[in-house]
């Protein structure tokens, strides 16, 4: 992780259900873009 993520951790009852991860470019002509990545432990979405 850098100076320019952001990480945002889902959790119940104590364990981690999921995760979303934002990236930005480090350039300063894209700095104003960034990428999403989403993770879901498959177990909570089964038992839901």
């Amino acid at each position: 992780m850098n100076e320019r993520e952001t990480l945002i951790v889902a959790e119940t009852e104590g364990k981690v259900v999921g995760l979303i991860v934002f990236r930005s470019k480090n350039t300063k002509r894209l700095s104003h873009t960034g990428s999403f990545t989403a993770m879901v432990n498959k177990a909570v979405l089964v038992n839901s």
